[in-house]
């Protein structure tokens, strides 16, 4: 028996590599399914280093091949040896030329450190299965081979582009609805905050209201309070004339002079003393209503802004405390005046 030499194929093995792809297609059934040429294997075996070639020759003729490449395992983590196809034309079968070009391929996987050889082979095909087993491979029976032919893939490609333009155009809206929702919800908040600002400021201006009222009341109350004690003091000033004393003396600041200061105007200077004794006035009825006119608290802008409701009985109780100190020393001094006469 002639031996088979084994030898990597080149470029010049083209059309031979292709010759038996025809063949194999033939034998399969599937010649109808080729769709290369000498020059695409050519280009993708020798060029573009795709693919590996074996070849199997007797006295230099070619009577099979293997075609096998590289996958990987990513449980193993390395690669591994995939056979594509082996085929030896039909008078040479049955030799052990095919069994040779196998064991060829596991030396090779071998001596590339592989950690597995894979291949596939239609189920009806008898002859080769039993070869198979007869080496030791075992089928993967759990196993489903699914494939993408080349049509499927475009289809694909465009369906992932459509979908990719999809995804942007989704992410568009998206931000776009994204941006008009912050921008309602600036709106919503500026608008919540010169809500707020008007009930603030409208509270102030009740509260305003409020205060300004309180210090009506108390400077009505206190000019009624000083109109009371004006007009007691004019009836001691009218029992005065009636005793025929027209001066009282007594020996406190003059009493004028004390009102004038409530009244805020400018303080008689005066050379003497406070507690030198000095002669005062009694104010007759027409002089007690003047008086009294005079003695009302102007409401001023100032004060209004300022006031409250401690400030006023503040003063309020100082203005009583003076008035009853005139009021004792008159009724002394027209005692005293009565018991002269």
């Amino acid at each position: 028996m002639n031996e088979l030499n084994i030898r990597p194929a080149g470029p010049e093995d083209s059309a031979t590599i292709y010759g038996f792809i025809m063949k194999m297609a033939r034998y399969e059934k599937l010649e109808s399914e080729v769709d290369t040429t000498e020059q695409a294997l050519r280009k993708s075996l020798f060029e573009e280093r795709q693919a590996e070639v074996v070849l199997g020759e007797l006295n230099g003729r070619p009577v099979g091949f293997a075609l096998f490449f590289h996958n990987f395992s990513t449980f193993r983590g390395q690669r591994g040896l995939y056979l594509e196809d082996i085929y030896v034309d039909e008078e040479y079968r049955g030799r052990g030329y095919g069994k040779r070009l196998l064991i060829h391929l596991v030396k090779l996987a071998a001596e590339r450190r592989c950690r597995r050889m894979e291949w596939v082979v239609l189920d009806w095909n008898a002859p080769s299965i039993a070869f198979y087993r007869s080496l030791g491979a075992v089928p993967m029976d759990e196993w489903t081979v699914f494939r993408l032919t080349e049509d499927k893939i475009r289809e694909l490609d465009e369906r992932m582009e459509e979908f990719e333009q999809e995804k942007e155009e989704q992410s568009r809206r998206l931000e776009a609805e994204k941006k008009q929702m912050h921008r309602r919800m600036e709106e919503e908040a500026d608008a919540a905050r010169l809500d707020l600002d008007r009930e603030i400021a409208d509270e102030k201006k009740r509260t305003h209201s409020a205060l300004m009222e309180q210090v009506r009341f108390f400077h009505e109350s206190y000019n009624q309070y000083l109109s009371g004690i004006m007009a007691q003091m004019d009836l001691l000033s009218k029992t005065a004339v009636s005793v025929g004393s027209r001066f009282l003396t007594m020996d406190v600041p003059d009493v004028q002079g004390m009102f004038r200061s409530e009244m805020q105007e400018p303080a008689i200077e005066d050379s003497a003393s406070d507690s030198e004794v000095r002669q005062v006035p009694v104010l007759n009825s027409s002089e007690s209503r003047q008086t009294e006119s005079k003695e009302r608290i102007p409401l001023h802008g100032n004060a209004v802004g300022d006031a409250s409701e401690e400030v006023v009985g503040s003063y309020m109780d100082e203005g009583e405390e003076r008035v009853d100190r005139v009021l004792n020393i008159l009724k002394k001094n027209m005692e005293t005046d009565a018991l002269r006469n």
